[in-house]
C-alpha cells in the first residue's frame, strides 16, 4: 500500500473502529483523522505516527512508508510454521490440513480487536491478483444468490 490514507484507513477497518476513536485516543482532532483517511493532508509528523502506531500495536515504519508488514506473525502456540498462503490454496482441498487447523486455532485466539480474517484477505488481495479476481468473483456470486433467494 503505498499511500498514508490507505494503510490508515485499513487499520481503522481491521479494529472496527470509527474515527473519532482514532482521534480520541491520540489526542486529535476528529477532522484531522478524517483529512488523513481522506488523503486531503499526507502523512503525520511522527510524535503522531509513533502515537497511532502504539493505539494499533503496529509497525510504525509500514505505518509511515509502506515498508515491511503492518504485523509482524507469531506462530501459534510458538512453533514455527512454513506456511505459504499461495501454494496452500492451491494444494489444499479440505479444512483438515493441518496448517489450516492451526491457523484458525490461533486467529481464533486471538483478542487483540483485530479481524485478522480480513486483514489475511488484505494481504492476500495485494500480493495475489489471482485471489483479487477470486474474491471478485465470489462477491458476484453472492450477490446474485441474495437476489435470488
Amino acid at each position: 500500500m503505498e499511500e498514508f490514507c490507505k494503510r490508515l484507513q485499513m487499520l481503522i477497518d481491521l479494529k472496527k473502529i470509527e474515527q473519532k476513536d482514532l482521534a480520541r485516543a491520540i489526542g486529535k482532532n476528529p477532522s484531522q483523522v478524517s483529512k488523513w483517511v481522506s488523503g486531503f493532508v499526507g502523512t503525520p509528523h511522527r510524535t503522531t505516527l509513533v502515537k497511532i502506531a502504539e493505539f494499533f500495536k503496529c509497525d510504525i515504519e509500514w505505518l509511515a512508508t509502506g515498508v515491511g508488514e503492518p504485523y509482524s506473525y507469531t506462530p501459534p502456540k510458538g512453533d514455527a510454521i512454513n506456511f505459504d498462503f499461495k501454494t496452500e490454496a492451491r494444494t489444499a482441498t479440505s479444512i483438515t490440513n493441518e496448517h489450516h487447523k492451526e491457523l484458525i486455532e490461533w486467529i481464533e485466539e486471538q483478542d487483540d480487536g483485530l479481524d485478522y480474517w480480513a486483514l489475511l484477505k488484505a494481504k492476500l488481495t495485494q500480493e495475489s491478483p489471482e485471489f483479487k479476481e477470486w474474491l471478485k468473483a465470489k462477491r458476484i456470486e453472492h450477490r446474485q444468490e441474495k437476489k435470488l433467494g
